[in-house]
């Protein structure tokens, strides 16, 4: 039970850090692109795309695979109680496997995405990881 609790907290504080950095780039806009080839550009934008997709989406999918199991998601510690969907067993298998799916991909997505930074570093030898590094700095 403690540890649903820490995993429950956990979602929660990505969602609302995951809101809050949606709302940063959406006032701020992001930082100049720097020059890569149009494959190496597009490759970026669908990995930061799927990224953004998956720390929203991903909390939002726990939530409903709770709900669907009958029970609300209750924050420890606090009386918030959150109950958007009914029971439904059916629902609750597909929202199950759909995050321990998301899940994991999300492992190998921030696998990829720190793996690319180094070789951007290490190979490519452009200014990719310090200017991400610089960026996560500044905010």
């Amino acid at each position: 039970m403690f540890w649903n609790a820490v995993h429950i907290w956990a979602g929660t504080i990505v969602l609302c850090l995951s809101v809050l950095r949606v709302a940063w780039t959406l006032w701020n806009g992001t930082p100049r692109e720097l020059p890569h080839s149009r494959l190496q550009l597009f490759l970026a934008r669908l990995v930061h795309l799927a990224l953004y997709l998956l720390v929203v989406v991903q909390p939002l999918l726990g939530i409903a695979m709770v709900n669907t199991s009958g029970s609300a998601v209750q924050l420890a510690g606090t009386s918030i109680h959150l109950q958007f969907f009914a029971k439904d067993p059916v629902a609750h298998q597909f929202l199950h496997d759909a995050h321990f799916l998301i899940g994991n991909a999300a492992f190998w997505l921030i696998g990829l995405h720190a793996l690319a930074a180094i070789v951007h570093h290490t190979v490519f030898k452009d200014a990719t990881l310090t200017r991400m590094l610089r960026v996560a700095r500044d905010e």
